[in-house]
């Protein structure tokens, strides 16, 4: 941790380590990856039947020297699960789909995951940032609609750069004229 007096105004600097991003960067200078299988939590079924989601998509993904990130969802039962970013649905041949047993319980999983582009990211303009969710869905036997349930959004980030360091954008909360008050974004090196 870093204690910076800018202005008469104290900041606190804290750097940020993400053990995904430094395993991505790795991955991406010995080449290409298989892509692995994601264990969530254990599935409750549903009393209605509906998929229930094992793995969902984190809350924040940040996308580093241009390496995509990849957003996984994993539900049962399902049939199918779809990918909605930004507002559009993701075309299936984007989406790689992976059936998983448990074995423990013999349990069938859906497992799905897309890799989402820095392009993707910088082309849209919404105010709400650029998200990704899964939908899950199931038929049920006498039953004319098939059965769906939502995952929660995931908030895709493309990491900054400054003076060639990757940065992350943080609000800096001063800590002696208002502590509850943000003053300034002030970039934090990661």
């Amino acid at each position: 941790m870093e204690w910076i007096r800018v202005s008469g105004v104290l900041v606190i600097l804290v750097q940020i380590a993400f053990g995904t991003v430094t395993d991505e960067l790795s991955e991406a200078e010995e080449g290409p990856s298989v892509l692995p299988v994601v264990q969530g939590d254990p599935v409750v079924p549903s009393a209605d039947g509906a998929p229930v989601f094992a793995l969902q998509p984190d809350q924040s993904y940040y996308i580093v020297r241009n390496k995509p990130v990849t957003v996984t969802c994993s539900a049962a039962p399902a049939d199918q699960i779809n990918f909605k970013c930004a507002g559009q649905w993701v075309r299936p041949q984007h989406q790689v789909n992976v059936d998983i047993v448990d074995p423990e319980t013999g349990i069938k999983y859906l497992q799905t995951s897309i890799d989402v582009t820095r392009e993707e990211v910088e082309e849209y303009f919404g105010s709400d940032g650029y998200w990704c969710e899964c939908h899950a869905w199931v038929s049920q036997p006498n039953e004319n609609q098939p059965r769906n349930t939502k995952s929660r959004r995931g908030l895709i980030h493309v990491a900054s750069r400054i003076n060639g360091c990757r940065a992350l954008w943080i609000v800096a909360v001063t800590a002696v004229i208002k502590p509850s008050a943000f003053y300034d974004i002030i970039p934090v090196i990661v």
